[in-house]
Parts: structure tokens; C-alpha cells; sequence
């Protein structure tokens, strides 16, 4: 199964006079933002109004093919020098026309930008297959397989542009969003690479040291190796202590002293969740020296281990 639909229906929200130029619509009043954006126009003809509102007076208009500079923008309004334009007919710097290589021959096929917003997104495609397209309702140009990394440069509707076409966002995963696989852990290796992406291919950002805490936002295995998501970048599972997972020294102990904090990571540093009391059976799933101390996680958290006897 080919794994992009389309859920919402397309609405182009403009009128066409008998002359071919464009009425916009009009939308709520809020304050503007002010920018320095070039754009070209990409209507046939667009006028240009006395103020951010479809019904303002007409003070002129532009041609499809000319260049603007957007001053500021308000409810899908941009201010040029001569007037307000809807934005929804610029095509603005960042989100130009790219092309791509057809399958089957080397004839190049045109793709269709929108009017959504413009982004710089990493990602790694999630489907078994994910098509590519010509525009968000067009005609398949390729497509993506699980795996693929890939930059997102516009963004419309809960779908995404990259610079071979459009493709459905619901099987992207975005660098930084949480995802469906998170956890905490610490790192067992002497030393972790962070990388820009999901394979040793990509360049290292910096490093994790033995014991440093981290915080996964999503996992996703390519090929033999499950990568991991950070906040600073991706890392291998393969040199992650997963919290509540068995690891070395697993067994049963006893608590020795009285009112052993139960910690959120393994250090002083981490808040209690909980204490656990002389006498206390507790199950250790797997002990960590960090610094001159030993922790041991536990289903709770994390215990200091100068307070537990083991066997």
C-alpha cells in the first residue's frame, strides 16, 4: 500500500474577473509583522490595495512575472511600496519552482509550489513507500522508501515540499518533534557520537560521555541499528541504557538505610519520586557507576547503591 492520502478539501479562496484579475478575500484584522521578503507574482493580475482587506480601493495592481519586495505581512496581506497584495499570489524566496528527474527518462517534470509556509525541516521518511507529487493533488513523480532522509522547504496543509515534489507529512518524521518511541536513558559508551542524522554517514556535532542523561524523542531503526532523536541530534541506541530495561548487575536487594531517595536520573542532581526504607525488598535492573557512586535503576527510578545490599 502506497502510504500518502489527501484529508482536506482544496478550496483556491479567489474569484476571477472577466479581465483575468484576482479579487482577494478578505480576513480579521491583527497586527502586522514586519519583514524584507522579494517575492514574484505569480497571478495573471494582481491588484494592489489601499489597505490588508479584499473590499480596500484598488490603487493599482501587478503583473504575473513581477518582482516584489514585501515590507510587512498581516492576514495572509503583504505590504509592498505601492500597496497591500494577498500573499496567497507571491511566490517568495525560499519557495520557488524546483524540478526533478522523471523515473523513466531524463525529461524533467516541473513542481508546483504552494502558498504555504516556508521551512527548513530534516526529516526521515516512516512508510514502506511514500509517493511524491507534482502538487499537493497531482500526479505521482516518484516516490520516497522508508528511511529516506529529506528536507522539508515548504510546509501547507499537512503537507511537505521537498525539492523532488510533495509528500504527505503523516509519514515524515521531524527532527525534534515527540514522537511515538520516546524514553530516557543514559549513555553506556565511553564516548557517543551525535550526529545531523540517522546513520554514520552523517556529520558529528558532539558528544556524549559515559553516563550523561539523555532524553529520546523518537526511535527509528535503519538498517541493523536503531537511531534515536534528540534534542542535539541523533545517537545509536546501540550505547543506550534504557530506564526500567534489565542491564548488567540486574538482581534483588535490600535497602539499608532509611528514607533512600528514589531519583529521577542517576545523581544527586535528579528530583525524588519516591523513598524506599530499611528493610525494603527492591528489584535492581541494572547498576551504573556515575562519578564515585553507583545507581541502580529500578521500575520507580533510580537508587544510590551505597544504600542497597545485594543477594
Amino acid at each position: 500500500v502506497v502510504a500518502d492520502y489527501l484529508d482536506f478539501n482544496y478550496d483556491p479562496d479567489f474569484n476571477t474577473n472577466e479581465s483575468g484579475s484576482t479579487e482577494e478575500t478578505t480576513e480579521p484584522e491583527t497586527p502586522g509583522t514586519t519583514t524584507s521578503i522579494k517575492g514574484v507574482i505569480t497571478a495573471t493580475e494582481l491588484y494592489i490595495r489601499k489597505e490588508a482587506d479584499g473590499k480596500a480601493a484598488s490603487v493599482g495592481s501587478y503583473k504575473k512575472g513581477d518582482v516584489v519586495t514585501i515590507l510587512e505581512t498581516k492576514n495572509g496581506w503583504g505590504r509592498t511600496n505601492q500597496g497591500w497584495i494577498s500573499m496567497q499570489y507571491v511566490q517568495t524566496e525560499g519557495t520557488g519552482t524546483e524540478t526533478n528527474k522523471n523515473d523513466k527518462d531524463d525529461n524533467k517534470t516541473d513542481v508546483t509550489t504552494g502558498t504555504g509556509t516556508a521551512a527548513n525541516i530534516k526529516g526521515v521518511v516512516t512508510a514502506s513507500e511514500l509517493n511524491i507529487r507534482k502538487d499537493i493533488e497531482g500526479d505521482r513523480v516518484g516516490a520516497y522508501v522508508y528511511g529516506d532522509r529529506i528536507t522539508i522547504v515548504e510546509t501547507k496543509n499537512g503537507w511537505g515540499r521537498t525539492d523532488k515534489g510533495w509528500v504527505s507529512l503523516k509519514y515524515v518524521y521531524q527532527d525534534g518533534a515527540t514522537g511515538e518511541n520516546t524514553a530516557k536513558g543514559i549513555v553506556s559508551g565511553t564516548q557517543l557520537n551525535v550526529r545531523s542524522g540517522p546513520g554514520t554517514n552523517y556529520d558529528r556535532v558532539k558528544s556524549l560521555n559515559y553516563g550523561d542523561r539523555v532524553n529520546i524523542l523518537e526511535q527509528i531503526k535503519i538498517g541493523e541499528t536503531t537511531w534515536a532523536c534528540t534534542k542535539d541530534g541523533w545517537i545509536s541506541m546501540d550505547y543506550i541504557y534504557v530506564d526500567g530495561t534489565k542491564g548488567e548487575g540486574a538482581g534483588t536487594g535490600t535497602v539499608t538505610g532509611d528514607e533512600v531517595n528514589i531519583r529521577s536520573g542517576p545523581g544527586t542532581a535528579y528530583e525524588s519520586k519516591g523513598v524506599a526504607n530499611s528493610g525494603d525488598s527492591i528489584e535492581i535492573l541494572a547498576i551504573f557507576k556515575i562519578g564515585e557512586k553507583s545507581w541502580g535503576c529500578t521500575a520507580k527510578g533510580w537508587i544510590c547503591m551505597d544504600y542497597v545490599t545485594m543477594g
